[in-house]
């Protein structure tokens, strides 16, 4: 046995001995013009373009593109060109209209042509109930019961995020927090979840992924949830649960399933959870041609759920 532990001990140290630093040289930097638009028809359409920096770089502020041509086509038809107001930001004071495609057309002062095409997705019809505390939840939470009815565009994807507004300190100040959503449901995505030693639920934060094949079986589906929050409850009045419901476009899909990866693997997070040493790159998903960037439609929903037992 002590044989064995001397060996495992040598090992250890000609590992260790063995250690070498070594530095990697990044890939050649391209500069490239960067669109983000996000299009909700409860928003006016806006536009922001910028140049993309190196990725060893300390800027923190993206450069502006200024003084180019921005237009939008709706379902064929030529809108206004977009105003530039501050640098680099866009707007057109119209509101994008569900159902509709809308296309973009971008020319850069150095004469590169930016293009992108999404359509703007139909809210769907939901519902939701609050059952019962349930003592099998963390803290007795009550399960939120979320029904989803087939929306028109099955090319769509569903997200979802629970907040929870409740009053704190002796004045009883509102304080809304995102909170983690905990389930067993088969209908979540599980790529951004982990399993809790709690109550052996998966627990997504801050997002959830709802499975775009969920109505290839399903009429109206159910997703059972709960909250994760240990400490605070909805219990009196003016606290509540506020369900965000996103329907996304496939551009806003995979643009945020990429930013939640890469979110995950960034390489430090100032000491938050622990450093990874496994992380890979993870590339932020664009649909920009000539470029990159985003150019996406969705539509969101809210819901406001209260316990009402006080």
């Amino acid at each position: 046995m002590r044989f064995k532990q001397f060996i495992g001990l040598g090992f250890i140290v000609f590992a260790w001995g063995c250690t070498k630093t070594i530095d990697l040289a990044l890939p050649d930097y391209i500069k490239e013009p960067v669109v983000t638009a996000l299009l909700n028809p409860d928003s006016l359409i806006r536009v922001q373009l910028s140049y993309s920096f190196p990725a060893n770089s300390v800027q923190t502020i993206p450069e502006p593109i200024q003084k180019a041509r921005v237009t939008l086509s709706e379902d064929g038809n030529l809108l206004p060109p977009l105003t530039e107001g501050k640098a680099g930001q866009y707007a057109l004071n119209r509101k994008p209209q569900p159902g509709s495609v809308y296309s973009l057309t971008v020319l850069t002062p150095i004469g590169k042509t930016l293009l992108a095409t999404d359509r703007i997705p139909v809210r769907p019809t939901l519902s939701a109930q609050l059952s019962d505390p349930n003592p099998a939840n963390s803290n007795s939470n009550p399960d939120i019961l979320l029904t989803l009815r087939p929306y028109e565009n099955t090319s769509s994807v569903q997200w979802l995020s629970v907040y929870m507004r409740v009053l704190t300190g002796p004045q009883n100040l509102p304080e809304t927090n995102t909170q983690g959503i905990q389930s067993n449901s088969l209908l979540f995505d599980d790529f951004n979840s982990n399993l809790s030693g709690k109550n052996y639920k998966r627990t997504y934060w801050p997002y959830t992924r709802i499975k775009p094949t969920v109505f290839e079986s399903l009429e109206n589906p159910i997703l059972t949830f709960n909250t994760g929050n240990s400490i605070q409850r909805v219990d009196t009045p003016g606290e509540f649960y506020q369900l965000t419901i996103w329907t996304g476009s496939n551009a806003f899909d995979n643009y945020l399933r990429s930013v939640v990866i890469a979110y995950q693997n960034r390489i430090s997070d100032d000491g938050d959870i622990s450093e990874n040493p496994f992380v890979q790159p993870s590339p932020i998903v664009s649909n920009v041609t000539n470029g990159k960037g985003v150019f996406a439609g969705y539509t969101t929903q809210v819901i406001l759920l209260k316990e009402g037992k006080k």
